[in-house]
């Protein structure tokens, strides 16, 4: 036990159990419970590791487990799609150095509000560059309806907060060895707070059954594109491929589809797709 204790609190075990929970929490497999759990060890490793190993493996092993959980899923050419995630890995990061310098394991129940801020904080920024939420963490517990509700309070910052400052409590509670004379007050005040969110989660699903009278009708219009996918699919590796239209961003078939989107943003030109501009054209 003490063998297996010992490897459980290294750093390094803690960086790649953190990396297979994002993995898995990744829009390629969607398991919601894994960011809680990847963000907390990946803290773990940012908080008993010397600064430059955050630096250097921690950003490591944020492009790698972003490489292996976006790739297919996100539509660009290789080298693109590498710079880009080596931008967002240099990015991602700096919540846990916001965390480490600020000696936040060090400052308490209190410290444990550093990281979430500094999380939120980053993902708000992004949306100010980007115009868009597609990175944001919160995308990730859309199965997990009861918490989901408290967007409507604070927005996707609500879940987002919530998930990072689980992870903060967590290696709160470790540096503490979860003695429970010195964690009580505090796990008290978090287990309300969560408590409080699920609660309003589910009376909020139980409860909002809205009448006839009150729902207002809107129009929108929306393009099914899965044959332009299929075309392109055949048009570069000369068989077919069925995509239904409600078919998710993670399944497999799409998954395979997106293969063929790449060399045809590369070489849009190439008369091997003379079907799939015809098909988008028309």
């Amino acid at each position: 036990m003490k063998t297996l204790k010992r490897y459980l609190s290294n750093p390094y075990v803690a960086l790649v159990l953190g990396m297979l929970f994002m993995i898995f929490g990744s829009a390629k497999w969607t398991i919601f419970i894994a960011p809680w759990f990847g963000l907390a060890f990946l803290l773990y490793f940012s908080r008993n590791v010397k600064l430059w190993q955050v630096l250097v493996f921690g950003v490591l092993g944020l492009y790698i487990s972003g490489l292996l959980a976006v790739y297919e899923v996100f539509p660009a050419p290789l080298p693109i799609f590498m710079i880009i995630l080596m931008i967002v890995s240099l990015k991602s990061i700096l919540p846990y150095l916001i965390d480490k310098l600020s000696k936040a394991k060090e400052k308490g129940f209190l410290g444990t509000l550093i990281f979430p801020a500094a999380f939120i904080s980053l993902e708000y920024l992004n949306t100010l560059e980007s115009g868009d939420v597609w990175s944001s963490i919160a995308n990730t517990q859309y199965q997990f309806k009861a918490i989901q509700q408290i967007a409507s309070v604070f927005g996707i910052w609500g879940i987002s907060f919530l998930v990072a400052w689980f992870a903060s409590l967590f290696n709160w509670m470790t540096g503490l060895n979860w003695e429970w004379k010195k964690i009580k007050r505090g796990v008290a005040i978090a287990a309300t707070i969560y408590v409080v969110v699920l609660a309003f989660g589910i009376f909020r699903l139980a409860f909002s059954h809205t009448s006839a009278d009150e729902y207002v009708k809107i129009a929108g219009v929306t393009l099914d594109n899965t044959n332009v996918m299929e075309t392109l699919y055949e048009d570069e590796f000369g068989k077919t491929i069925s995509i239904l239209p409600e078919t998710s961003q993670a399944s497999p078939e799409l998954q395979e589809a997106n293969k063929a989107m790449i060399p045809f943003i590369e070489n849009p030109a190439d008369d091997k797709y003379k079907r799939t501009i015809e098909t988008l054209e028309g």
